[in-house]
Order: structure tokens, then C-alpha cells, then sequence
């Protein structure tokens, strides 16, 4: 067993990275689907967290082979029971029998690589949203999180939930024409009212609905007004989540790391930033580029 495994499991996908238990150095990396354990289910945990551990094994040209030690990220491990949970389901998966497994939230996670021990504030925004903030006392604060049903707010699958939105009030005439309409529609490969029904009910996850993000914001860039007020709305509930986790964090405001796929949209995380500098000026940005399934193998929780 001279293997350590780290994975980090999102809404719509799961890495994994494979590292030599004695030096630490990565010999494999391997991706699979979703692995939130919050809204999916057991088995796709398993086979999202297996696909991509036995990619990472084939990487180092070796077959799975039982490991020392796995530490998981995994969206909506957010509770101790999620935990608990997670990690007996991992540990039914041949290789993880007789391993040391630690789960904690992909949160916690991104957190850790963004900041070790230091005061900081993290802002998530994927699939879905969330931010985590540690004062100069060392205290956590977790703001947002609550899921798709409840939260998300300015996250993928928020922008696509707004975006289908403001297209269905367009439809009936509710709303305004949008452009936004020809977007989800190319996306989709449809060309109907009736067909827009039979996809929506076939991407009613988030994670599926969440891919409409890009369409929805390429659709602003150019100019719609609907489509630019999706945008603004999105960007209205992470910018509440920041100034609140800052706030709960007190005088000097620590620094803010922006992690997730959004934020590789520079109009989006510029906004963001901008609206953010108006009550905190002082603030520092930074984006949190690291590879976090290798990050979870060298964590000290």
C-alpha cells in the first residue's frame, strides 16, 4: 500500500490524483461525473469516484491496487453524518478497503489550498455557489451553500435557471425577446416550443442545466438586455455573499480567493470585483488556480 489518493468531487465532475505515499509526487490523474453527495446518489458517487481513481492507476501504467490513505473533497459533504457516510461508501470500492479515508467538503477543501491557516475569503462559483471565510481569530464562516433548491445564486446553474427563465417568459409574453432563446436552443440542437419541453425534462439536474452558463454569458457580452440582466442578477448574489462573509470577518478585510469555472469568464469575475472594491476598497483578489485532487493529497486537516 504505498499510495495515497486524492479526489475532488464537484456537481458535475469528479478528479482524482494518485501520489506515492513516501515522496508525495503525483504518478496519475483521472477524471469521472458527478460527485456531489448531497443531490446524486450512492452509486454514482462510487462509479464517478472509481472511473476516476482506476484512470489515474492506467496513467502509472498499473492496475488498482488496494492504498494507504484517501482524502476526498466531495460537494454536499458538508455535515458529519455526509461524511460519514461518504466515507463508508468509499471504502467499499476495491482499493479503499483497508485505507485511512478522510472526507471533508470540496469547500474545505479549495479553502485549504487557497489559504493553508491564514484569514481569507472563498468564493466557490461552478455548478453551484458557496463562500467560506476564516477571521483573524480563526473562526470559519459559511456563508451560502445551501444547495440548488435554496442557494446557489450566481452559479452555473443559477445563470441557466434565470436564463430559462427569462426564455419562457419570452415565450408567453411575459417578458422581452431575448437572444437567449437562439442560444439555448442551438446548445440543445432544437428548434421548437415542444422540443424545448422534452430537453428541459431530460437536464432537469443542475449539473445539466449548468452547461447553458456559457451560452447565457456570451449571449450578455453581446448585447441582449434580458440575457445582461440574467448576468447582473447572478452577480447581485455572489457579490452579497462576499461583502457578508468580509463583514463577519472584520477590520482589516482579509484577502478573497475566486475558484470555479466561472471565473475563467474575465467580464464576470471584473464585475464582481469592481462591485465588491465600492464597500471594501482595501480588498485583495486572487484566483485559485491549483490542481485540487493533488492538493488533497498532502492535506493536514
Amino acid at each position: 500500500m504505498n499510495w495515497v489518493v486524492g479526489i475532488d468531487g464537484g456537481g458535475t465532475h469528479t478528479r482524482a490524483a494518485l501520489a506515492r505515499a513516501d515522496s508525495g509526487i503525483i504518478v496519475g490523474r483521472g477524471s469521472g461525473g458527478p460527485g456531489n453527495f448531497h443531490s446524486g446518489t450512492r452509486e454514482t458517487l462510487l462509479f464517478s469516484v472509481e472511473e476516476a481513481v482506476n484512470q489515474a492507476f492506467g496513467m502509472a501504467g498499473l492496475l488498482p491496487e488496494p492504498v494507504a490513505r484517501i482524502v476526498a473533497g466531495l460537494a454536499g459533504a458538508g455535515t458529519a453524518s455526509a461524511r460519514r457516510e461518504a466515507g463508508i461508501a468509499i471504502g467499499s470500492l476495491p482499493w479503499a478497503q483497508t485505507a485511512h479515508i478522510e472526507v471533508i467538503s470540496d469547500l474545505e477543501l479549495a479553502f485549504s489550498a487557497a489559504f493553508g491557516s491564514r484569514a481569507g475569503v472563498l468564493l466557490v462559483a461552478g455548478t453551484g455557489s458557496s463562500c467560506l471565510a476564516r477571521d483573524k481569530s480563526g473562526d470559519l464562516h459559511q456563508v451560502g451553500g445551501w444547495g440548488a433548491l435554496l442557494d446557489d445564486d450566481g452559479s452555473a446553474f443559477d445563470l441557466s435557471r434565470r436564463a430559462l427563465r427569462a426564455l419562457v417568459f419570452a415565450f408567453d409574453g411575459r417578458g422581452p425577446s431575448t437572444a437567449l432563446r437562439e442560444a439555448i436552443f442551438n446548445q440543445w440542437g432544437i428548434s421548437c416550443h415542444n422540443e424545448f419541453l422534452q430537453a428541459l425534462r431530460e437536464r432537469s439536474t443542475p449539473g445539466a442545466l449548468a452547461g447553458l452558463a456559457r451560452s447565457v454569458l456570451d449571449t450578455a457580452a453581446a448585447g441582449d438586455i434580458p440575457a445582461k440582466q440574467v448576468v447582473e442578477e447572478a452577480t447581485d448574489g455572489l457579490v452579497t455573499m462576499v461583502q457578508t462573509a468580509l463583514r463577519k470577518c472584520g477590520d482589516p478585510p482579509p484577502p478573497v480567493s475566486l475558484h470555479g469555472g466561472l471565473f475563467a469568464t474575465d467580464a464576470y469575475r471584473e464585475a464582481l470585483e469592481r462591485r465588491i472594491h465600492s464597500t471594501f476598497p482595501s480588498v485583495k483578489f486572487s484566483r485559485l488556480r491549483a490542481d485540487l485532487a493533488e492538493a488533497a493529497t498532502t492535506y493536514q486537516g
